[in-house]
């Protein structure tokens, strides 16, 4: 028995969706040229079951799983800097201990004091009036990032 064109060629759907979906830069076109399908009915297709939209929401996943990672090594580098900031003035205060360094003036303490806050601040990030941020679609702190590697919602 001989099969009809139509039934000799079935058209895997949801493997040209997931293709589709999969880059910002792969089109329609791109579509019909590697699946061998027809335009229109691809076109018709991805409008009944919005494609597009769908395309949108994956796109927006993936820039979420981009910035996440992005505050995770900032985060991991600040947690850093503060280990190395907190060392470093350990070391200093040891070393003055140990060789009896004391300031002789009142100005000597105040310099003292606020060199050690300015280390402390640069430290932690907190030398700038206002810290950059990284836009993200939801509420994510630098903290709940190394908790759990799951983002937390600063309102709850």
């Amino acid at each position: 028995m001989k099969q009809s064109k139509k039934q000799s060629k079935r058209v895997h759907w949801e493997e040209i969706f997931y293709y589709f979906i999969s880059s910002e830069t792969i089109s329609m076109r791109d579509c019909v040229k590697k699946f061998r399908v027809n335009y229109g009915s691809l076109r018709q297709k991805a409008s009944d079951e919005k494609w597009m939209l769908e395309k949108k929401k994956a796109q927006e996943a993936r820039r979420h799983m981009v910035e996440i990672q992005i505050n995770k090594s900032i985060a991991e580098i600040n947690k850093k800097h503060v280990a190395i900031g907190n060392r470093l003035q350990e070391e200093a205060m040891k070393a003055m201990v140990e060789r009896d360094i004391v300031p002789t003036t009142a100005r000597d303490v105040k310099s003292w004091i606020s060199t050690g806050q300015r280390i402390e601040r640069v430290a932690l990030g907190m030398n700038q009036p206002t810290q950059p941020i990284i836009e993200t679609t939801g509420k994510i702190t630098n903290e709940s990032l190394l908790e759990e590697g799951e983002p937390k919602d600063k309102s709850a």
